[in-house]
C-alpha cells in the first residue's frame, strides 16, 4: 500500500454510488489497548478510513466529548511515539489495510519536528494528516504541505459554511485527497440543526472542486447521513462513537457501526 496515493483511486469524480465512512478514535482513550481494540472493530466493520487523533492538551477545535477523551489519554501518559507504535502494530501484527489519517494540532507536529513527524508517519503506514488549526496563509502550512508531500502523505484541506470564494478556489487548485468540510461551523460534536444548510453549501462547493468532500462536526445518526447523500462523499463520525463506547463498550460500537454503514447505500 503506497502512502496516500490510493486515496485518489476510488474518487475519479464526485458521482458516487455510495457514501464512504471515516471513523475517529483518540489514541490512548481510554487506554492504548482499548484504542487498538476499537480500531480493529472499525476495520472489521469495513469502514473506509480511520482518523487517529494524537491527544493534545488544548484541542480547541473539538467538542466536549473529544476534549475529555484527549484529557484522559494524556492522563494515561500517551505520547506521540505511542501513535507511531500503535499504527505499526495495526499494520504489521493486526494486518489492517484501512487507510489511516493522523489528526492532531500543529503544535504537536512542530514540537516533534515536521520532517521527523512526516517521515515516521509515512514509514509506519499513515496515508495523510488532518491538522485543523493550520493557517493556509502562513509559510508554516506551505512547509508542512511540502514536507508531507515529500513523504507521500496527504495534508487535508478544510472548508466551512462561511469560507470565502477565494478559499474555495484555493482549495480547488491545491487540495489533495479530499476536503474536510464542517457541517457545523465551530467545534466538533455539537448537535447539528442545520443539515439542510450544510447540504446546500456542499453542493455549492461541489461545483468548484473535483475531489471528494468529507463532512464531519455534528454527524451522529442514520438520519444525518441520509440527509447528506448526494452532497457529501465521505461522512466522518467521531464524538458519537465515543459516547456509544462510554455507554455500551465495544459491542455497542459494533452495533452502531452496523447501523451507520446500512445508511451509506445511495438512494
Amino acid at each position: 500500500m503506497k502512502n496516500g496515493k490510493h486515496i485518489y483511486e476510488p474518487f475519479q469524480n464526485n458521482h458516487m454510488q455510495k457514501l464512504k465512512l471515516m471513523t475517529h478514535a483518540v489514541i490512548g482513550y481510554p487506554t492504548l489497548a482499548k484504542t487498538r481494540e476499537l480500531i480493529k472493530v472499525m476495520a472489521a466493520s469495513d469502514v473506509d478510513y480511520i482518523e487517529l487523533q494524537i491527544p493534545f492538551s488544548d484541542p480547541l477545535g473539538d467538542g466536549p466529548v473529544i476534549r475529555r477523551a484527549n484529557t484522559v489519554a494524556l492522563q494515561q501518559k500517551t505520547r506521540v511515539e505511542d501513535a507511531f507504535i500503535l499504527v505499526t502494530q495495526l499494520r504489521t501484527e493486526d494486518k489492517i489495510a484501512t487507510p489511516f489519517f493522523f489528526m492532531t494540532y500543529f503544535n504537536i507536529i512542530f514540537s516533534y519536528d515536521p520532517e521527523k513527524f512526516c517521515a515516521r508517519a509515512a514509514s509506519c503506514g499513515v496515508q495523510g494528516l488532518i491538522v485543523p488549526d493550520y493557517n493556509p496563509d502562513l509559510d508554516t502550512r506551505e512547509k508542512l504541505q511540502s514536507t508531507a508531500k515529500k513523504f507521500g502523505l496527504i495534508l487535508v484541506s478544510f472548508l466551512g459554511p462561511n469560507s470565502s470564494p477565494k478559499k474555495i478556489n484555493d482549495c480547488a487548485k491545491n487540495a489533495e485527497g479530499f476536503i474536510y468540510c464542517f457541517a457545523n461551523q465551530g467545534i466538533t460534536g455539537t448537535k447539528n440543526t442545520a443539515l439542510e444548510s450544510a447540504r446546500h453549501y456542499l453542493l455549492k462547493i461541489k461545483k468548484h472542486v473535483a475531489i471528494p468532500l468529507a463532512v464531519g462536526f455534528g454527524i451522529s445518526t442514520v438520519e444525518d447521513i441520509r440527509a447528506l447523500q448526494g452532497a457529501a462523499d465521505i461522512v466522518i463520525i467521531g464524538s458519537e462513537l465515543i459516547r456509544v463506547f462510554d455507554k455500551s463498550g465495544i459491542e455497542g460500537v459494533k452495533i452502531k457501526l452496523t447501523e451507520l454503514i446500512s445508511a451509506l447505500e445511495f438512494e
